[in-house]
């Protein structure tokens, strides 16, 4: 259930920034279709990806708990 909420919160944040799957996964290095398997939950999200993850969608890291916390 943790996994799917904060999926569910890079997601958002994805589409908060009117950012394609494609313009991320440049920005992470990956391939469009890797990152459409981590964003859907088919493929591992490693604490590396997520820490690049949140600098490249500019998440604030409490934001992110509270959203967590606020989803429990």
């Amino acid at each position: 259930m943790l996994k799917i909420i904060v999926l569910d919160a890079i997601r958002l944040a994805r589409f908060k920034k009117r950012l394609k799957q494609e313009e991320v996964a440049v920005k992470l290095n990956v391939t469009q279709g890797y990152y459409s398997k981590i964003e859907n939950g088919q493929s591992e999200l490693t604490l590396s990806l997520l820490e690049q993850l949140v600098d490249v969608l500019e998440i604030d890291c409490m934001d992110l708990i509270n959203e967590l916390r606020r989803l429990r």
